[in-house]
């Protein structure tokens, strides 16, 4: 007999469980219906220095051919395909490695000089750098209410 929980934070939890499984299933039967590719995530890391703003994306193996990068409003678009590499004659044991098309967004800090923005593409790593615009630190601020 099921264990039925009678926590509210048990019941999101057995939930969130149950809803990983079902993606996962998904996940298999798609391997098993023979689709070769995956979709392709690259790793991000964003952070700030005292007169940038950086963004990181993990991208090794990739082609500068293969990647297009763009912004949209306040939003930095990173689109790419990770090819797949054919080997012939051969049968594999075990492939961890995701390939396909992707689509990364970003959103730009409103402090962020986006006619600034420079882009380099070295050992894997796609560095995105904006320069901070000093004058326009605030971004939260108060709207009196009649």
């Amino acid at each position: 007999m099921p264990v039925i929980p009678k926590d509210p934070v048990d019941w999101l939890t057995l939930f969130r469980q149950q809803v990983e499984e079902i993606f996962n299933y998904l996940s298999s039967a798609e391997r098993l219906g023979g689709k070769e590719e995956h979709e392709y995530q690259p790793l991000v890391d964003i952070f700030e220095t005292a007169g940038n703003y950086v963004v990181e994306f993990e991208l090794p193996g990739f082609d500068r051919k293969d990647l297009r990068l763009s912004i949209c409003c306040n939003t930095l678009l990173l689109e790419g395909v990770k090819r797949k590499e054919g080997r012939k004659g051969c049968r594999f044991i075990r492939v961890e490695r995701h390939f396909g098309h992707f689509s990364r967004m970003i959103e730009i800090p409103p402090a962020a000089d986006i006619q600034g923005i420079k882009a380099r593409y070295d050992k894997g790593t796609l560095t995105v750098t904006f320069p901070r615009l000093h004058d326009r630190q605030e971004v939260i601020r108060d709207v009196p209410i009649e």
